[in-house]
């Protein structure tokens, strides 16, 4: 079999010229995996020069359809030969797969020229999320973003176990010290996660931006993603940045954060590498994503200081002029749905059936130019303005 592949924005355009059996379905669906991997929503396979197919082969169009539906897309198969369109028909499938127009668009996206990234954008609404400082026994919900130091469970041992966690509704990723293993909870339905915190930034709401991304070149910096919303935004944000890595860039404690021998190997540099695990070079290449951040311009944004308090205590300087927080969950590579308004629902779908590599706070090492810093090949954002809860 031959396949020629075209690419028009995030529709994928497969021709096949050959018979879709045994021998050439699993080459037909790497082919169409590659395309998704690489942010393909809507794929048309060209079937006028395919003369039959197998069961192997229908087999192959029914689990490429059901992977490309979850993700919010469509696979439809276009002018198929007409000894083609008799085996779908006798099969009972081809109302599933023939099409019958062009793939529908939502014309609500557009275009935002940038330097880094091809980006698309939408407005959600006027949304806001409030920021709380948090320590103590808490449990998840769907509109619930955290980062910070904690543990999953509400057992009395689990502050014990408290580490580097971040959480997105349903999905709650932590990575103990003291060399244990990342562990998570994913619920797809976004059900509420057990958590003990020892300190962490507990962030509610709804966003109101919804974007989705492909790097320009190598990849976009984790840094200029914050520093394009800050900019957008205008001041304090929240975001979850879900993609696919080009590297990350980051660290994680080896000790219990808050203990005296964490608080002592901190302040002196020959033990600094007894207390943090140091990821200095690009790592997990090809791994997904999921990070909660919060980042403000230096100089505290444009808000009314009467109206807009913002937790400045709780970031870090993350290159020129931008500070931030920032903890990601690296997982196995999934595909993610780029039309999912809500990032605990796309989120929590994809982390359930990923392998979850480690839980990391992520950082800008400027010592070297260019500077070292995470870096997404594509991927989506959701954000909205952040302020401070009041009590």
């Amino acid at each position: 079999m031959e396949i020629r592949a075209s690419r028009n924005d995030d529709t994928a355009t497969l021709a096949l010229v050959g018979a879709l059996d045994a021998t050439w379905s699993e080459a037909v669906e790497r082919e169409v995996e590659r395309h998704v991997r690489e942010g393909a929503r809507q794929v048309v396979l060209e079937c006028a020069a395919v003369p039959f197919a197998s069961s192997a082969g229908l087999g192959a169009l029914l689990r490429m359809r059901k992977q490309i539906n979850a993700l919010g897309g469509s696979l439809l198969v276009r002018s198929p030969s007409e000894p083609l369109r008799r085996i779908l028909a006798m099969s009972k499938i081809d109302s599933l797969l023939i099409a019958s127009a062009a793939p529908i668009r939502d014309d609500r996206w557009r275009d935002v020229e940038h330097a880094a990234a091809k980006l698309q954008v939408r407005r959600l609404g006027a949304h806001r999320y409030l920021f709380s400082r948090r320590s103590g026994r808490i449990s998840t919900s769907a509109r619930t973003l955290m980062l910070g130091v904690g543990a999953l469970g509400h057992d009395e041992q689990a502050a014990m176990r408290a580490g580097e966690l971040v959480a997105i509704g349903g999905m709650a990723a932590t990575l103990p010290p003291a060399g244990a293993r990342a562990d998570f909870l994913a619920d797809a339905e976004q059900h509420a996660a057990p958590l003990t915190l020892v300190d962490a930034a507990v962030i509610e709401g709804q966003p109101a931006l919804h974007a989705r991304f492909e790097a320009v070149g190598r990849g976009v910096p984790f840094a200029e993603i914050l520093r394009w919303l800050v900019a957008t935004i205008g001041g304090p944000v929240a975001c979850v940045v879900s993609g696919e890595i080009e590297g990350v860039i980051g660290m994680a404690a080896r000790l219990p954060p808050g203990s005296p021998q964490f608080a002592d190997a901190i302040r002196n540099p020959a033990h600094l590498r007894q207390a943090v695990l140091w990821f200095g070079e690009p790592a997990f290449a090809g791994d997904s994503l999921h990070a909660v951040a919060i980042a403000m311009p230096e100089d505290g944004g444009r808000g009314d200081p009467d109206v807009t308090r913002t937790p400045a205590d709780f970031m870090r300087p993350m290159g020129p002029g931008l500070l931030a927080h920032a903890h990601a969950a690296v997982t196995s590579f999934r595909a993610i749905r780029l039309d999912e308004a809500d990032p605990a629902r796309a989120v929590s779908a994809a982390a359930q059936d990923g392998l979850l590599r480690t839980v990391v706070h992520l950082v800008r090492d400027g010592r070297s130019q260019p500077a070292h810093e995470t870096l997404l090949r594509r991927g989506v954002i959701w954000a909205a303005p952040l302020e401070e809860r009041i009590p």
